[in-house]
């Protein structure tokens, strides 16, 4: 396989990762900005998000006020999430006019901003520029960050600011100085004015951290060695610049609320108004769905739908619009995530196994033995590291959801999509690196997860398809209904 691959024309283009990213860029783009105008009107949770980026275009102050009645027929205001995400929308709104196109302009900029920043963060943790174009590559064939991306909601924003953060923290582990430093804690601010969950992009990086900490511990022979008290003092200066800079910036997203004569004491008991809602909400949904049914794609939403007339054969049509992930991607990087975190786990008893050997040897012979077994697994444990920081990621974009005290649905599971892709593509190419027919398994896996996108676009886009393909294709499983 890899020798008919060599044989294609423009071989040498063809195999820089580059060329892909673009390729794959242009492809993000067109199915994000092609008829984002469509459906003309509000769908979904636009009669919340769009009303409210309108209102803040116009600098009218009922954005931010919690007691007012709904400023059009069978609307809402949002003042339940942070203003960032709505204030780039409303910026939308007065570059491009009052109109559906404008509307969710920013949500696509911000999608096909999140494909590009998948394939920075897989080439920047170290999986390589091919398992970083294969992770766009894939993310630009998931329906959920697909359809998150042309709708007027805050999701896809705080997905691309939780994913910049990563970057920007991976950056400062190469160089922690004051520039990366103040970066991190920045990114960490405009993910949490995006939507409250962007908080989560800190528990992988405190994870991260707490690793390092007791790495330079165990291998420091005390507390005021140099290498313990370097890595202390970045973990501090750090924590500063988060503790710091997130609580300024989400304040500052309110900045045109106090620019309107509110003051610090309306904040205070607009945020009480908030918490109170989000966990006292005892309401109900057709489409309500739980974390673990997000992990298989069990539960889409169901976003917008429109009587069609019959074709001239009087063949029964249909039109929906479903916020919905591709199952293919969705089951073989569920199958991704079961490998790697067995194989580190494994990897982790066989570690504590051999240390615990080795403390507890007297012969030199056998203890030179273990030493060197002991070194080998450490070695290839290390290899690994850069999947572990992304499993973690993943677990920690997802597990918080456990615990939620309100109803969800599924797309508070985009920003776990990007982490899942690059896992997935980290083992195709660990396949595909193996060679012999794992080639042919590794291209049926992309090409079935290809053929999928294409087939279910319509049902994420809205295109009219026949009652009977629909049947077959979209809902052969009835939760997908």
């Amino acid at each position: 396989m890899k020798k008919l691959v060599r044989q294609l024309p423009f071989y040498s283009i063809l195999k820089r990762p580059s060329f892909w990213l673009i390729i794959v860029l242009f492809f993000s783009a067109f199915w994000r900005f092609w008829r984002l105008d469509f459906p003309p009107s509000y769908y979904f949770d636009e009669v919340y998000h769009v009303v409210t980026a309108k209102l803040m275009a116009q600098n009218d102050p009922r954005a931010y006020e919690w007691w007012h009645s709904p400023p059009e027929p069978e609307t809402a205001i949002d003042w339940l999430h942070p203003p960032l995400a709505k204030l780039t929308q409303a910026a939308s709104i007065l570059l491009l006019g009052n109109h559906s196109y404008a509307w969710r302009f920013s949500s696509a900029v911000f999608g096909v901003g999140v494909i590009f920043l998948i394939y920075q963060l897989a080439k920047k943790i170290g999986l390589g520029e091919r398992a970083a174009a294969l992770a766009a590559a894939l993310a630009s064939l998931d329906g959920l960050l697909l359809t998150m991306s042309r709708i007027t909601m805050n999701d896809i924003h705080v997905t691309f600011f939780m994913l910049l953060t990563l970057w920007l923290y991976l950056k400062w582990k190469d160089k922690p100085d004051f520039k990366n430093t103040f970066l991190v804690g920045a990114g960490a601010g405009f993910a949490s004015a995006s939507k409250w969950s962007g908080i989560f992009v800190l528990l992988p990086i405190v994870v991260d951290q707490l690793i390092l900490l007791l790495q330079a511990k165990a291998v420091s022979t005390s507390w005021t060695s140099k290498k313990l008290k370097d890595q202390i003092t970045k973990s501090f200066d750090l924590l500063s610049s988060v503790l710091l800079l997130v609580p300024l910036i989400y304040l500052g997203s309110y900045a045109q609320m106090f620019w309107q004569g509110h003051d610090l004491a309306h904040w205070w008991e607009l945020h009480q108004q908030i918490w109170y809602y989000q966990t006292h909400l005892e309401a109900t949904h057709p489409y309500q769905s739980s974390p673990w049914q997000w992990i298989i794609n069990a539960r889409p939403v169901y976003s917008y739908t429109e009587s069609v007339l019959p074709d001239n054969n009087d063949n029964p049509q249909m039109l929906n619009m479903y916020i919905q992930g591709n199952h293919l991607l969705f089951w073989a990087g569920l199958v991704a995530v079961i490998f790697y975190v067995s194989e580190i786990s494994l990897r982790i008893l066989k570690l504590a196994i051999t240390t615990f050997q080795l403390a507890n040897e007297t012969k030199t012979k056998i203890i030179k033995q273990t030493r060197t077994s002991l070194s080998a697994q450490k070695r290839s444990f290390k290899q690994l590291t850069p999947l572990l920081f992304i499993l973690v990621t993943y677990l920690s974009f997802w597990t918080p959801w456990l615990l939620s005290p309100r109803i969800m649905f599924f797309y508070h599971y985009t920003p776990a999509v990007p982490l899942l892709c690059i896992i997935l593509a980290s083992l195709l190419v660990r396949g595909w690196d193996l060679g012999g027919k794992l080639n042919f398994f590794v291209i049926a896996v992309v090409l079935a997860i290809a053929i999928n996108f294409g087939l279910f676009i319509p049902n994420w886009t809205g295109r009219i398809v026949t009652q009977d393909f629909a049947q077959q294709i979209y809902f052969p499983i009835k939760s997908w209904r």
